[in-house]
């Protein structure tokens, strides 16, 4: 899994959602468990959501903003890297 950076959620306008994923799985999931699930399912990025939901996806042009930007999403431990 590759981490891709902080992301615009149009919806969202602090961007505390990653919007490159394709699927969200209920938790709570650790990030070894994301990780593994989202590898397993060929899947080329994966993260944790708020609620510790996993979040994969094989989407290749995420909307990338400036890292500094970025809201605590994309600077918590949780998050993917």
């Amino acid at each position: 899994l590759t981490y891709a950076g902080c992301l615009h959620d149009e919806e969202h306008a602090a961007g505390v959602e990653l919007v490159i994923f394709s699927s969200s799985t209920p938790g709570p999931f650790s990030r070894e468990e994301c990780n593994s699930k989202c590898f397993h399912e060929n899947q080329r990025y994966g993260g944790l959501g708020q609620q510790r939901e996993c979040l994969c996806s094989t989407n290749s042009e995420p909307n990338h903003i400036s890292e500094s930007q970025c809201s605590a999403a994309c600077s918590d431990p949780l998050v993917m890297k």
